[in-house]
Protein backbone atom coordinates (compact mmCIF):
# COMPACT_ATOMS: atom_id res chain seq x y z
CA UNK A 1 0.00 0.00 0.00
CA UNK A 2 1.21 3.31 -1.36
CA UNK A 3 1.56 5.30 2.28
CA UNK A 4 5.17 7.16 1.83
CA UNK A 5 3.92 11.18 1.13
CA UNK A 6 6.83 13.28 -0.63
CA UNK A 7 6.67 16.99 -0.54
CA UNK A 8 8.82 18.88 -2.92
CA UNK A 9 9.10 22.35 -3.04
CA UNK A 10 11.53 22.93 -6.17
CA UNK A 11 11.78 27.02 -4.94
CA UNK A 12 13.22 26.40 -1.53
CA UNK A 13 16.70 27.68 -0.80
CA UNK A 14 19.34 26.64 1.60
CA UNK A 15 19.41 29.69 3.08
CA UNK A 16 15.60 29.69 4.02
CA UNK A 17 16.41 27.23 6.79
CA UNK A 18 14.51 29.26 9.46
CA UNK A 19 11.49 29.07 7.24
CA UNK A 20 11.54 25.48 6.39
CA UNK A 21 12.07 24.63 10.07
CA UNK A 22 8.76 26.27 10.53
CA UNK A 23 7.13 24.33 7.43
CA UNK A 24 8.28 21.13 9.05
CA UNK A 25 6.68 22.31 12.42
CA UNK A 26 3.40 22.86 10.76
CA UNK A 27 3.98 19.49 8.81
CA UNK A 28 3.87 17.76 12.44
CA UNK A 29 -0.20 18.14 11.62
CA UNK A 30 0.06 15.17 8.82
CA UNK A 31 2.37 12.72 10.29
CA UNK A 32 4.50 11.55 13.48
CA UNK A 33 7.51 10.82 11.47
CA UNK A 34 8.90 13.05 8.97
CA UNK A 35 11.86 13.12 7.17
CA UNK A 36 13.97 15.74 5.48
CA UNK A 37 16.86 14.62 4.13
CA UNK A 38 17.08 18.60 2.52
CA UNK A 39 15.67 21.87 2.66
CA UNK A 40 12.83 22.33 0.60
CA UNK A 41 11.94 18.00 0.51
CA UNK A 42 9.87 15.84 3.27
CA UNK A 43 8.93 12.37 3.24
CA UNK A 44 5.84 11.62 5.78
CA UNK A 45 4.77 8.18 6.90
CA UNK A 46 1.13 8.52 6.44
CA UNK A 47 0.14 4.38 7.51
CA UNK A 48 -2.53 4.38 9.76
CA UNK A 49 -3.28 8.72 9.55
CA UNK A 50 -6.76 8.92 8.72
CA UNK A 51 -8.45 10.16 5.48
CA UNK A 52 -7.48 8.98 1.99
CA UNK A 53 -4.45 9.61 -0.08
CA UNK A 54 -6.15 12.56 -1.92
CA UNK A 55 -7.19 14.28 1.64
CA UNK A 56 -3.36 13.53 2.75
CA UNK A 57 -1.80 16.14 -0.30
CA UNK A 58 -4.72 18.58 -0.14
CA UNK A 59 -3.95 18.64 3.37
CA UNK A 60 -0.22 19.56 2.49
CA UNK A 61 -0.58 21.79 -0.27
CA UNK A 62 -2.96 23.25 2.54
CA UNK A 63 0.18 23.56 5.32
CA UNK A 64 2.62 25.02 2.37
CA UNK A 65 1.02 27.10 0.67
CA UNK A 66 -0.05 28.97 4.55
CA UNK A 67 3.69 29.21 4.77
CA UNK A 68 4.00 30.85 1.25
CA UNK A 69 5.19 28.08 -1.02
CA UNK A 70 3.82 26.05 -3.74
CA UNK A 71 4.51 22.07 -3.25
CA UNK A 72 4.61 19.10 -5.82
CA UNK A 73 3.12 16.33 -3.43
CA UNK A 74 3.51 12.49 -4.25
CA UNK A 75 2.66 9.55 -3.08
CA UNK A 76 4.40 6.18 -3.04
CA UNK A 77 5.03 2.38 -1.57
CA UNK A 78 8.37 3.82 -0.65
CA UNK A 79 10.92 6.97 -0.36
CA UNK A 80 12.14 6.73 -3.79
CA UNK A 81 9.20 6.13 -5.78
CA UNK A 82 7.05 9.05 -3.59
CA UNK A 83 9.68 11.36 -4.71
CA UNK A 84 9.74 10.93 -8.04
CA UNK A 85 5.59 11.09 -8.02
CA UNK A 86 6.16 14.48 -6.39
CA UNK A 87 8.75 15.40 -9.08
CA UNK A 88 7.08 14.04 -12.62
CA UNK A 89 3.30 13.25 -11.65
CA UNK A 90 2.63 15.87 -9.23
CA UNK A 91 -0.60 14.47 -7.49
CA UNK A 92 -0.59 11.57 -8.38
CA UNK A 93 -0.58 8.15 -5.91
CA UNK A 94 1.31 5.38 -7.31
CA UNK A 95 0.94 1.43 -5.73
CA UNK A 96 3.06 -0.70 -5.50
CA UNK A 97 2.35 -3.16 -8.56
CA UNK A 98 2.36 -0.24 -10.76
CA UNK A 99 5.07 1.18 -9.91
CA UNK A 100 7.73 -0.27 -12.49
CA UNK A 101 5.81 0.05 -15.47
CA UNK A 102 5.10 3.87 -14.36
CA UNK A 103 8.87 4.60 -13.94
CA UNK A 104 9.65 2.95 -17.32
CA UNK A 105 9.87 6.11 -19.85
CA UNK A 106 11.27 8.20 -17.07
CA UNK A 107 14.71 9.98 -17.75
CA UNK A 108 18.29 8.21 -15.70
CA UNK A 109 18.10 12.01 -14.13
CA UNK A 110 14.97 10.25 -11.85
CA UNK A 111 17.76 9.07 -9.83
CA UNK A 112 20.06 11.51 -8.86
CA UNK A 113 23.44 10.25 -10.14
CA UNK A 114 26.23 11.83 -11.30
CA UNK A 115 25.63 13.22 -15.03
CA UNK A 116 28.84 11.58 -15.94
CA UNK A 117 27.29 8.27 -15.17
CA UNK A 118 24.58 9.23 -16.86
CA UNK A 119 26.40 10.14 -20.19
CA UNK A 120 28.23 6.91 -19.93
CA UNK A 121 24.80 4.56 -19.84
CA UNK A 122 23.53 6.89 -22.86
CA UNK A 123 26.65 5.80 -24.95
CA UNK A 124 25.51 2.70 -24.09
CA UNK A 125 22.06 3.14 -25.09
CA UNK A 126 20.90 3.34 -21.68
CA UNK A 127 18.38 6.41 -21.37
CA UNK A 128 15.60 5.45 -19.64
CA UNK A 129 15.06 3.64 -16.02
CA UNK A 130 12.88 1.14 -17.98
CA UNK A 131 16.00 0.48 -20.11
CA UNK A 132 18.47 0.42 -17.10
CA UNK A 133 16.39 -2.28 -15.05
CA UNK A 134 16.31 -4.18 -18.21
CA UNK A 135 19.88 -4.65 -17.53
CA UNK A 136 21.85 -7.69 -16.38
CA UNK A 137 22.28 -7.31 -12.88
CA UNK A 138 25.31 -9.28 -12.23
CA UNK A 139 27.08 -7.70 -15.54
CA UNK A 140 25.62 -4.46 -14.65
CA UNK A 141 27.00 -4.36 -10.82
CA UNK A 142 30.41 -5.80 -11.81
CA UNK A 143 30.63 -3.19 -14.68
CA UNK A 144 29.67 0.51 -12.65
CA UNK A 145 30.50 -0.90 -8.57
CA UNK A 146 28.26 -1.67 -5.33
CA UNK A 147 26.29 1.46 -5.83
CA UNK A 148 24.45 0.18 -9.18
CA UNK A 149 22.81 -2.15 -7.51
CA UNK A 150 20.70 0.54 -5.53
CA UNK A 151 20.17 2.00 -9.11
CA UNK A 152 19.02 -1.32 -11.07
CA UNK A 153 16.83 -1.65 -7.75
CA UNK A 154 15.25 1.69 -7.87
CA UNK A 155 14.58 1.44 -11.53
CA UNK A 156 11.94 -1.56 -10.78
CA UNK A 157 10.64 0.67 -7.76
CA UNK A 158 12.06 -1.10 -5.42
CA UNK A 159 13.66 0.69 -2.12
CA UNK A 160 14.15 0.27 1.08
CA UNK A 161 15.36 2.82 2.50
CA UNK A 162 13.90 3.45 5.97
CA UNK A 163 12.46 7.05 6.74
CA UNK A 164 14.65 8.86 9.42
CA UNK A 165 12.31 10.99 11.90
CA UNK A 166 13.82 14.59 11.43
CA UNK A 167 15.56 15.64 14.69
CA UNK A 168 14.14 18.02 17.05
CA UNK A 169 15.41 21.52 17.96
CA UNK A 170 15.50 23.34 20.92
CA UNK A 171 16.91 26.99 21.53
CA UNK A 172 19.26 28.00 24.68
CA UNK A 173 19.91 31.32 25.81
CA UNK A 174 23.50 31.53 27.48
CA UNK A 175 23.15 28.06 28.80
CA UNK A 176 26.87 26.74 29.67
CA UNK A 177 27.00 22.84 30.72
CA UNK A 178 30.28 22.11 32.30
CA UNK A 179 31.81 25.16 34.36
CA UNK A 180 29.98 24.21 38.10
CA UNK A 181 27.23 26.63 37.52
CA UNK A 182 23.63 24.39 38.51
CA UNK A 183 21.95 27.18 37.02
CA UNK A 184 23.51 27.17 33.60
CA UNK A 185 23.41 22.96 34.00
CA UNK A 186 19.76 22.93 34.77
CA UNK A 187 18.80 25.00 31.50
CA UNK A 188 20.58 22.53 29.69
CA UNK A 189 18.75 19.72 31.22
CA UNK A 190 15.42 21.03 30.74
CA UNK A 191 16.14 21.72 27.10
CA UNK A 192 17.03 18.42 26.80
CA UNK A 193 13.81 17.01 28.60
CA UNK A 194 12.03 19.14 26.66
CA UNK A 195 13.15 17.81 23.00
CA UNK A 196 13.42 14.37 24.11
CA UNK A 197 9.83 14.58 25.42
CA UNK A 198 8.75 16.13 21.76
CA UNK A 199 10.52 12.83 20.00
CA UNK A 200 9.11 9.94 22.19
CA UNK A 201 5.76 11.54 21.37
CA UNK A 202 6.72 11.28 18.02
CA UNK A 203 7.58 7.43 18.81
CA UNK A 204 4.45 6.47 20.08
CA UNK A 205 2.39 8.22 17.94
CA UNK A 206 4.20 5.77 15.02
CA UNK A 207 4.79 2.52 17.17
CA UNK A 208 8.74 2.72 17.41
CA UNK A 209 11.62 2.53 19.67
CA UNK A 210 15.11 3.49 19.12
CA UNK A 211 18.21 2.14 19.72
CA UNK A 212 20.36 5.03 19.35
CA UNK A 213 20.17 8.87 19.56
CA UNK A 214 22.34 11.75 18.45
CA UNK A 215 22.81 15.05 20.59
CA UNK A 216 23.91 17.76 17.69
CA UNK A 217 24.90 20.84 19.79
CA UNK A 218 25.48 24.35 18.80
CA UNK A 219 27.62 26.77 20.27
CA UNK A 220 27.72 30.45 20.00
CA UNK A 221 30.90 30.88 18.72
CA UNK A 222 29.75 29.00 15.55
CA UNK A 223 30.96 25.12 16.65
CA UNK A 224 29.54 22.75 16.76
CA UNK A 225 29.64 18.91 18.31
CA UNK A 226 28.02 15.68 17.69
CA UNK A 227 27.47 13.27 21.18
CA UNK A 228 26.27 9.66 19.90
CA UNK A 229 24.51 8.33 22.79
CA UNK A 230 23.56 4.25 22.45
CA UNK A 231 21.07 1.97 24.11
CA UNK A 232 21.05 -1.40 25.61
CA UNK A 233 17.80 -2.39 24.07
CA UNK A 234 15.15 -0.14 21.80
CA UNK A 235 12.82 2.04 23.81
CA UNK A 236 10.41 4.76 23.38
CA UNK A 237 10.47 5.99 27.52
CA UNK A 238 11.31 9.51 28.45
CA UNK A 239 13.04 8.69 31.47
CA UNK A 240 14.97 6.10 30.17
CA UNK A 241 15.98 8.34 27.12
CA UNK A 242 17.13 11.50 29.34
CA UNK A 243 18.91 9.76 32.37
CA UNK A 244 20.96 8.14 29.87
CA UNK A 245 21.97 10.81 27.73
CA UNK A 246 22.61 12.60 30.96
CA UNK A 247 24.95 9.85 32.04
CA UNK A 248 26.80 10.19 28.77
CA UNK A 249 27.22 13.97 29.09
CA UNK A 250 28.46 14.16 33.28
CA UNK A 251 31.30 16.29 33.04
CA UNK A 252 30.96 16.99 29.42
CA UNK A 253 33.14 20.12 28.26
CA UNK A 254 31.99 22.84 25.86
CA UNK A 255 34.12 25.82 24.88
CA UNK A 256 31.21 28.08 24.70
CA UNK A 257 27.84 28.70 25.04
CA UNK A 258 24.81 26.45 23.57
CA UNK A 259 22.58 27.92 21.68
CA UNK A 260 21.06 25.40 19.88
CA UNK A 261 20.54 21.37 20.24
CA UNK A 262 19.31 18.83 17.97
CA UNK A 263 18.07 15.79 19.14
CA UNK A 264 17.71 12.61 16.11
CA UNK A 265 16.93 8.94 16.65
CA UNK A 266 18.08 6.18 14.75
CA UNK A 267 17.94 2.11 14.76
CA UNK A 268 14.09 1.64 14.76
CA UNK A 269 11.94 -1.21 15.98
CA UNK A 270 8.47 -1.50 16.27
CA UNK A 271 6.92 -0.38 19.12
CA UNK A 272 4.08 -1.61 21.39
CA UNK A 273 3.58 -3.28 24.97
CA UNK A 274 2.77 -6.75 25.31
CA UNK A 275 -0.57 -7.06 26.91
CA UNK A 276 -2.41 -9.89 28.19
CA UNK A 277 -5.83 -10.54 26.67
CA UNK A 278 -7.06 -13.55 28.59
CA UNK A 279 -6.63 -13.94 32.35
CA UNK A 280 -5.44 -18.03 31.73
CA UNK A 281 -4.01 -20.20 29.14
CA UNK A 282 -8.13 -20.59 27.91
CA UNK A 283 -9.15 -20.93 24.86
CA UNK A 284 -12.99 -20.93 25.17
CA UNK A 285 -14.64 -19.78 22.04
CA UNK A 286 -16.70 -17.15 24.20
CA UNK A 287 -14.05 -15.80 25.37
CA UNK A 288 -11.98 -15.34 22.39
CA UNK A 289 -14.78 -13.71 20.75
CA UNK A 290 -15.47 -11.18 23.35
CA UNK A 291 -11.72 -10.30 23.61
CA UNK A 292 -11.83 -9.81 19.57
CA UNK A 293 -14.94 -7.68 20.25
CA UNK A 294 -13.13 -5.46 22.28
CA UNK A 295 -10.34 -5.19 19.87
CA UNK A 296 -12.39 -4.14 17.41
CA UNK A 297 -14.49 -1.76 19.34
CA UNK A 298 -10.99 -0.35 20.68
CA UNK A 299 -9.64 0.48 17.12
CA UNK A 300 -12.23 0.55 14.87
CA UNK A 301 -11.72 -2.20 12.74
CA UNK A 302 -11.65 -6.40 12.23
CA UNK A 303 -8.85 -7.67 13.91
CA UNK A 304 -6.39 -9.65 11.61
CA UNK A 305 -4.06 -12.46 12.38
CA UNK A 306 -0.57 -12.53 10.11
CA UNK A 307 0.86 -15.44 8.44
CA UNK A 308 4.38 -15.79 7.67
CA UNK A 309 5.65 -16.39 3.68
CA UNK A 310 8.57 -16.62 1.89
CA UNK A 311 9.85 -13.01 1.16
CA UNK A 312 13.25 -11.22 0.86
CA UNK A 313 12.24 -8.04 2.93
CA UNK A 314 10.75 -8.28 6.39
CA UNK A 315 8.27 -6.12 6.21
CA UNK A 316 6.96 -8.46 3.10
CA UNK A 317 7.32 -11.16 5.12
CA UNK A 318 3.65 -11.20 6.99
CA UNK A 319 0.51 -10.78 5.25
CA UNK A 320 -2.87 -10.96 6.93
CA UNK A 321 -6.40 -11.90 7.03
CA UNK A 322 -9.44 -11.29 8.86
CA UNK A 323 -9.40 -13.36 12.72
CA UNK A 324 -12.39 -15.87 12.29
CA UNK A 325 -14.62 -15.54 15.57
CA UNK A 326 -17.35 -18.16 15.54
CA UNK A 327 -18.77 -18.40 19.04
CA UNK A 328 -19.82 -22.06 20.11
CA UNK A 329 -23.03 -22.06 22.04
CA UNK A 330 -22.82 -24.05 25.04
CA UNK A 331 -25.85 -26.30 24.42
CA UNK A 332 -26.80 -29.66 24.67
CA UNK A 333 -29.57 -29.54 22.42
CA UNK A 334 -32.37 -27.87 24.46
CA UNK A 335 -33.49 -25.06 22.88
CA UNK A 336 -33.83 -21.31 24.46
CA UNK A 337 -37.60 -20.15 24.57
CA UNK A 338 -39.15 -19.02 21.07
CA UNK A 339 -38.07 -15.23 20.13
CA UNK A 340 -42.09 -14.94 19.77
CA UNK A 341 -42.25 -16.07 23.62
CA UNK A 342 -41.49 -13.23 26.00
CA UNK A 343 -40.72 -14.99 29.50
CA UNK A 344 -41.82 -12.79 32.68
CA UNK A 345 -39.14 -12.11 35.49
CA UNK A 346 -40.25 -13.69 38.88
CA UNK A 347 -38.38 -12.35 41.42
CA UNK A 348 -37.51 -14.91 44.43
CA UNK A 349 -36.03 -14.56 48.13
CA UNK A 350 -32.23 -13.69 47.37
CA UNK A 351 -30.37 -17.23 48.69
CA UNK A 352 -26.86 -18.38 48.48
CA UNK A 353 -26.28 -21.18 45.83
CA UNK A 354 -23.28 -23.66 44.73
CA UNK A 355 -22.07 -22.70 41.55
CA UNK A 356 -19.12 -24.13 39.57
CA UNK A 357 -17.21 -22.33 36.57
CA UNK A 358 -16.27 -23.65 33.50
CA UNK A 359 -13.88 -21.48 31.00
CA UNK A 360 -15.44 -18.16 32.93
CA UNK A 361 -19.11 -18.97 32.41
CA UNK A 362 -21.56 -21.27 35.18
CA UNK A 363 -21.83 -24.35 34.48
CA UNK A 364 -23.59 -26.10 37.41
CA UNK A 365 -26.13 -24.51 39.87
CA UNK A 366 -26.51 -26.55 43.29
CA UNK A 367 -25.75 -29.57 41.10
CA UNK A 368 -28.22 -28.77 38.28
CA UNK A 369 -26.12 -28.85 34.90
CA UNK A 370 -26.44 -25.71 33.39
CA UNK A 371 -26.78 -26.22 29.47
CA UNK A 372 -27.11 -22.20 28.08
CA UNK A 373 -25.37 -19.31 29.55
CA UNK A 374 -26.27 -15.81 28.51
CA UNK A 375 -24.43 -12.82 30.15
CA UNK A 376 -22.89 -11.67 32.28
CA UNK A 377 -24.12 -7.88 32.46
CA UNK A 378 -22.34 -5.29 35.20
CA UNK A 379 -24.94 -3.75 37.51
CA UNK A 380 -24.31 -1.44 40.06
CA UNK A 381 -27.13 -0.54 42.96
CA UNK A 382 -24.79 2.09 44.82
CA UNK A 383 -25.96 4.97 43.38
CA UNK A 384 -26.17 7.37 46.85
CA UNK A 385 -23.94 4.77 48.90
CA UNK A 386 -20.89 2.63 48.94
CA UNK A 387 -21.05 0.89 45.08
CA UNK A 388 -21.81 -2.49 45.54
CA UNK A 389 -21.26 -3.66 41.75
CA UNK A 390 -22.34 -7.13 40.54
CA UNK A 391 -22.03 -10.12 37.51
CA UNK A 392 -25.59 -11.34 36.43
CA UNK A 393 -26.06 -13.81 34.42
CA UNK A 394 -29.60 -15.92 33.13
CA UNK A 395 -29.12 -19.78 32.42
CA UNK A 396 -30.84 -22.30 31.67
CA UNK A 397 -30.81 -25.67 32.77
CA UNK A 398 -31.74 -29.28 31.66
CA UNK A 399 -35.18 -28.98 32.37
CA UNK A 400 -35.79 -26.08 30.63
CA UNK A 401 -36.09 -23.72 33.14
CA UNK A 402 -34.70 -20.20 33.06
CA UNK A 403 -33.42 -18.49 36.20
CA UNK A 404 -31.05 -15.30 37.13
CA UNK A 405 -28.33 -15.43 38.94
CA UNK A 406 -25.02 -13.52 39.66
CA UNK A 407 -22.20 -13.46 41.59
CA UNK A 408 -21.22 -10.60 43.99
CA UNK A 409 -17.33 -10.48 45.77
CA UNK A 410 -16.78 -14.76 45.75
CA UNK A 411 -20.55 -15.45 46.19
CA UNK A 412 -22.92 -16.48 44.06
CA UNK A 413 -26.74 -15.59 44.47
CA UNK A 414 -30.05 -17.06 42.90
CA UNK A 415 -32.16 -14.19 42.33
CA UNK A 416 -34.86 -14.83 39.68
CA UNK A 417 -36.54 -17.38 38.13
CA UNK A 418 -38.59 -16.91 34.41
CA UNK A 419 -42.25 -17.76 34.28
Amino acid sequence: MATILCIDIPACLPSERGQWDALLDACDSLSPLLDDDRPGRVFAQMRGALGTSQQWMDLAREVCAAHGYRAHVGIGPNRFVAGVVARYADGACWEEPQCAQRLAPLPLAALAIDPAIIERLSLLGVQTLGALAALPHGPFVRRFGAVAATWHSRARGIDATPLRPRARRCSIEASLLGEGSVTTHDQVLFALRSVIAQVVADCERAGLRAGRLDVHFEMENGDAEDVPVAFAAPTADARTLFDVVRARLEGHQFEAPISTLRIRLHEFDEGGQDIALFADESHDPQVLAATLGRLRARHGAPVQRAHVQEAHLLEHRYKYDAFPAAVVQKSTGVALPDEAFIPQLRLLRVREVQVLVAHGAPASVDGRRVCAVAGPWRVNDGWFEAPMPRDEYDVQFEDATLARIYRQGGVWYLRATYD
